[in-house]
């Protein structure tokens, strides 16, 4: 299941896994029991992005000019 949200409490209380998308790309992943709403708010507002440095995993562009394409994404790993 893949949740899109701003509301970092709902994140927390409902994921195994997060991933922190800034700008169409995935900036961070974390473990739910590594994450906490403020270190999730910083990486979503930009800290740690690629402008500090840090590198993009491959394969994980997400953008369209299109808002009416659909999009579609491979996810590894999670619950079975």
């Amino acid at each position: 299941v893949l949740l899109v949200t701003f509301e970092l409490e709902e994140v927390l209380s409902l994921a195994d896994r997060i991933l922190v998308i800034y700008e169409g790309r995935i900036v961070k992943e974390f473990a739910v029991a590594d994450a906490d709403a403020e270190t999730l708010g910083y990486f979503m507002t930009g800290g740690g992005g690629a402008k500090l440095g840090a590198t993009e995993p491959s394969g994980t562009t997400a953008r369209s000019s299109d808002p009416t394409e659909t999009a579609s994404a491979d996810i590894e790993g999670g619950a079975e």
